[in-house]
């Protein structure tokens, strides 16, 4: 039965459709069980005492078969049991032909339209596993053979000779992974917190597992999600407080006025380092200003970015 499953793929799409939407199906049942119910009353009671009841319509149960014979699954004598109900009264050949509308080509269709919707769906599933199977194992046996230091992680010397390979691409361009930008975010898939490079100089390296879970994130068909807005934002105030901080040490270590007074050997300041101290001291005054200024519009701008 494996062996089958296996060749016939299809019939494993099949398969799974059915388990898939049994619940759907059970639910278009039980509508169609309750309109032949409510009409099976409708029709025993208006038939009652007639040619047609006796013969149809005897009861609820007996009214619900015929219905569910003549109304929903043979379409072949509706003539002839419109026939018979018309010379009951006008109106119940009206009510039986909007019973058979209702159930055999609404419900029965919703029903159909339900299975199609899930066989659909089971079949892209499948194809999906199919092909990021296939991506998976020929990744694995590329990397296998690429893996320099032989502990089975992906560092990013790996990684760039695992895209020249041109069966990677191919595999990689069948999951619908875009290897021109893949090649771009390198330096997003090897990052840590302190850049390229871990805090104890060694290189950062991804699991297998870790690697294709990236590399399906980076994916065209992806959806963007609210966790991926979340992180960007996470992402975009951390870079712009990093900036800020960098941005105000630069700032504190060029406003820093140089020392200019000059003293003589008993130690008192002359006329001349008197004048430069007191401009100097003007000057940083200036400068503090400017560096205040300066702060305060750093600030406004960083806050307009967070």
């Amino acid at each position: 039965m494996a062996r089958l499953l296996r060749v016939v793929p299809e019939l494993v799409v099949l398969v799974k459709g059915m388990f898939a939407s049994m619940r759907s199906v059970a639910t278009t049942l039980s509508l169609l069980c309750i309109f032949l119910y409510v009409f099976g009353i409708a029709f025993t009671q208006l038939c009652k005492n007639t040619e047609v009841g006796y013969e149809r319509f005897p009861d609820v149960l007996q009214s619900m078969y015929s219905l569910l014979l003549y109304g929903v699954l043979c379409l072949d004598y509706v003539e002839d049991v419109a026939r018979g109900l018309a010379e009951v009264h006008v109106a119940v050949p009206l009510l039986y032909f909007f019973f058979v509308l209702l159930t055999a080509f609404t419900v029965m269709n919703m029903l159909i339209g339900v299975l199609c919707e899930v066989v659909g769906q089971v079949a892209a599933q499948e194809k999906e596993s199919n092909i990021l199977a296939f991506t998976k194992e020929t990744l694995f046996g590329i990397l296998k053979d690429l893996d320099e230091d032989g502990n089975m992680l992906i560092s990013r010397n790996e990684f760039l000779k695992l895209i020249d390979c041109p069966k990677a691409c191919v595999a990689l361009n069948d999951l619908g992974v875009d290897v021109y930008g893949l090649i771009e975010s390198a330096d997003v898939i090897f990052e840590t917190d302190g850049g390229d490079q871990s805090t104890d100089g060694a290189i950062v390296e991804l699991t297998f597992d870790e690697f294709i879970e990236i590399t399906l994130q980076l994916r065209g068909t992806s959806v963007s999600t609210v966790r991926d807005i979340v992180e960007l934002r996470t992402l975009c105030r951390a870079m712009n407080s990093d900036t800020h901080l960098l941005l105000q040490e630069i700032l504190s270590q060029t406003s820093q006025p140089p020392s200019v007074q000059q003293t003589n050997g008993s130690g008192v300041v002359n006329g001349e380092g008197q004048r430069k101290s007191s401009k100097s001291s003007s000057g940083s005054k200036q400068k503090e200003g400017v560096r205040k200024r300066e702060d305060v519009d750093l600030d406004v701008f960083v806050r307009s970015y967070s």
